[in-house]
């Protein structure tokens, strides 16, 4: 019997899919503890062997490429359990896996070339860093649509991030460059254990909604801007700002993304019943999931007041100093990444009604609002309060997305 407090948070169909949310819930948390690790790791280790200066860049080149690797994707991960499901044939396996197989590792071969003979902070390394993350992305969601969650997750950052943390102190190749590399070998080790896996679910296939348009020009751009809320008020700031003012905001921005993972996670362990729940037309089912369930979620956002002193703490450790600055851009993200956990993810729900594409003005006014905003704290020099700008926006356009609760129809 699932416990009470799975049952408290996690409330669908059956006790089967109680405890598989719960616990796909839990490894997310996990997962996303690894990968925030790895990134702390990183920027300490850039920090100490290439300079305080080099961070700031890097975790621009970090958060660009992984919000460019979307678009490379056509938002491949949270696509992908969707396309799996319809495209397996009688035994479970992945109908197109050959053709499929063949187009990912030319993007790796491709993406590896760009890196290893592009220049640091060239156009060429982007690209080629925005190629992999795409070709990561693609990996991690068909392996969660296969039902390999951990496959999905250790694949996902973490292990390109494991890489580049080990052979860094003995490589002097720029950290970028570098860092394309170890995408390539992570998204290359992620493919060679789908291939080992036979490209087979380790289930059932579950029921999913209308097909999924692979090209969907307002569908992708939903996903991937929504994605790329939480990270561009580093890109504005980084137009205009350099040197270790750069270096404090992007090292205190992305060390309080932290708050960011129980809502992450939640979304990761509720897409697998979702479009389930969604073409069975078990709106109560679906409501439990965004209304009661997902208050302990909201809450342990809330309760995460400690980020900034966390961020702090570290930052002596990077750069040596208590830095005012690295406190107020962590304790203004707190607040924003809490202003913005208030309102249920419901993009995921609209994800799985096949229905982002409706939300496309609503998601670009929120971008605009943004940008517009960040480009006049900068000129103000209030730039550090910038991060509470972006949670308000996203707040916003999760609560223009309830209709998907309230008007299943619409």
């Amino acid at each position: 019997m699932p416990s009470r407090l799975s049952v408290q948070l996690f409330r669908p169909v059956s006790q089967h899919d109680d405890w598989s949310i719960v616990r796909r819930f839990v490894f997310s948390l996990l997962f996303g503890g690894g990968a925030f690790a790895s990134l702390m790791l990183i920027s300490a280790e850039i920090g100490m062997l290439r300079g305080e200066d080099i961070v700031g860049p890097f975790l621009v080149f970090y958060s660009a490429v992984y919000i460019l690797g979307q678009v490379a994707s056509l938002a491949g991960y949270q696509r992908g359990p969707y396309l799996v499901a319809q495209n397996l044939d009688a035994s479970g396996r992945l109908k197109p896996r050959a053709s499929v197989e063949a187009a990912l590792w030319l993007g790796i071969v491709l993406g590896a070339l760009l890196a290893y003979m592009g220049g640091d902070v060239s156009i060429a390394v982007y690209g080629a860093g925005a190629l992999l993350v795409g070709v990561q992305f693609i990996v991690s969601g068909l392996a969660n649509g296969l039902g390999r969650f951990v496959l999905s997750r250790l694949n996902f950052v973490i292990v390109p991030n494991a890489i580049f943390i080990v052979i860094m102190p003995f490589v002097t190749m720029d950290t970028m460059r570098l860092y394309g590399l170890c995408l390539a070998a992570g998204a290359g080790l992620g493919l060679i254990a789908l291939r080992l896996a036979d490209w087979r679910r380790v289930s059932a296939p579950q029921v999913v909604g209308q097909p999924v348009k692979i090209l969907d020009f307002a569908s992708l751009a939903v996903t991937i801007l929504v994605s790329s809320i939480s990270q561009l008020d580093l890109w504005v700031v980084s137009l205009f700002v350099s040197g270790q003012e750069l270096s404090y905001y992007a090292f205190a921005s992305r060390m309080t993304m932290v708050l960011t993972f129980p809502v992450v996670a939640y979304i990761n362990s509720i897409q697998p019943v979702l479009a389930s729940l969604v073409a069975a037309q078990d709106q109560a089912a679906v409501q439990r999931i965004f209304e009661r369930s997902y208050y302990a979620v909201s809450l342990m956002v809330v309760l995460g007041f400690a980020a900034p002193v966390f961020a702090s703490v570290w930052g002596y450790m990077v750069f040596g100093m208590f830095e005012w600055r690295i406190a107020a851009v962590a304790a203004a993200a707190s607040v924003g990444y809490t202003l913005s956990a208030l309102v249920p993810p419901f993009e995921a729900l609209s994800y799985a009604r096949g229905r982002e594409g409706r939300y496309l003005p609503h998601v670009v006014a929120g971008i605009a609002v943004q940008a517009i905003a960040g480009v006049f704290l900068v000129a103000v020099g209030l730039f550090y309060v910038l991060p509470v700008v972006g949670g308000l926006v996203l707040g916003a356009i999760r609560y223009g997305m309830r209709r998907e609760l309230d008007h299943p129809d619409h």
